[in-house]
């Protein structure tokens, strides 16, 4: 048996086993396995198997000089910190939970409707999957789900895309979004050329990430999934399966934090040294946003909402009225420490009825804002 054969029975193992255990529960013990049996032979669990530190040095050298960085490496040095600041038009944990805030270059905008005069943040009235692009502030209108950009100062908004679009995702000047007019595949489209759009995946999508010419995505059967952007040649692009049974996922500077029912694990971008990171009461709990700066979790169990860090055994409850009836999106953190979300009523989850809130800090015991 070859290498490739040994991996494919091995591959097919592990999902026997989870299948046997049932239920929607997160592959942490068989992922464990085959990260074992995977170094045992020299080979990582993920991508690109095991680079050597100096490869993966000048991978940093390179992003630092060209601006080109490939996903495996964010988690080398500050790389996760100056691409999720510098590349991406919002916090990238941000726009996976909602994108709801911006916190950028100084600007304070938000999508939600009620907002304290006290904050400091202007209004876009129904704007998600806030992006900041040059001069331009991109974002989906949760109104009639067009994707918009509003200058900077004036906030006047011009329409960019007419379709129904869901999570949008701004890098450089492409605005990558879920595209519903195409079965939920992930498109892209230009500032300077909004008209034209292409499809850069070839199944349906619920979320996504993009680093330089790659992506992250969660498609329909939640499973986590990673792929170029682009081929030679014109060559079919083959998507590899980084773990199943995954709910939502966040990054941070050390890798991905997945989510999957009871249980948030975490491992690295390269795929392994899966790590159990909190496990919940609640067969149904969520993870609600990921501040990764401080390896914080926002988590919604036995209906209320917490804080937890990553590793930590128990839950901090968060002070936040009205979780019976309302959902917590979009956590941030502010240079000055400060936590924000957005609240929208449960069964209308857009910023029509939503209400921009504060915590305090994630060292002090903050308030909500109501």
């Amino acid at each position: 048996m070859n290498k490739k054969e040994y991996l494919k029975s091995l591959r097919a193992q592990v999902t026997d086993d989870a299948s046997r255990q049932g239920g929607r529960k997160l592959l942490k013990s068989s992922a464990m396995l085959l990260a074992a049996a995977l170094a045992a032979i020299g080979i990582g669990m993920g991508i690109t198997g095991t680079d050597s530190h100096a490869q993966r040095n000048s991978a940093y050298e390179h992003y630092q000089q060209s601006g080109e960085l490939s996903y495996e490496y964010l988690d080398v040095k500050d790389a996760f910190a100056s691409w999720n600041q510098k590349d991406v038009g919002n916090d990238v944990d941000a726009l996976l939970a909602g994108g709801r805030i911006l916190l950028r270059d100084n600007l304070r905008v938000t999508g939600a409707s009620a907002v304290p005069a006290e904050s400091g943040f202007r209004q876009i009235p129904d704007a998600s999957y806030l992006n900041l692009v040059g001069n331009a502030i991109v974002y989906r209108s949760d109104k009639d789900r067009h994707i918009y950009a509003a200058d900077r100062d004036s906030l006047q908004s011009r329409l960019l895309y007419d379709g129904n679009a869901g999570e949008v995702f701004c890098v450089g000047t492409r605005v990558y979004f879920i595209d519903y007019d195409a079965g939920g595949v992930v498109s892209y489209l230009d500032l300077a050329a909004p008209s034209d759009k292409k499809a850069v995946t070839a199944e349906g999508v619920s979320s996504f990430a993009v680093c330089g010419d790659e992506i992250l995505y969660l498609n329909a059967a939640h499973t986590l999934r990673h792929a170029a952007l682009s081929a030679e040649n014109g060559a079919k692009i083959h998507p590899r399966d980084l773990m199943q049974r995954v709910e939502r996922f966040y990054l941070y500077d050390a890798g991905i934090v997945a989510e999957s029912r009871d249980t948030v694990a975490s491992f690295t971008m390269q795929g392994d040294r899966v790590q159990r990171r909190y496990r919940s009461t609640d067969g149904d709990m969520q993870v609600a946003g990921f501040l990764p700066r401080q390896q914080l979790l926002l988590i919604r169990e036995n209906g209320s909402y917490a804080t937890v860090r990553m590793g930590a055994a128990q839950a901090q409850p968060l002070p936040f009225d009205g979780a019976d009836t309302r959902t917590l999106t979009s956590l941030v953190q502010d240079e000055a420490g400060a936590i924000y979300g957005v609240a929208c009523a449960k069964k209308d989850t857009s910023s029509r009825a939503s209400e921009l809130v504060g915590f305090g800090t994630a060292e002090t015991d903050g308030k909500a804002g109501r």
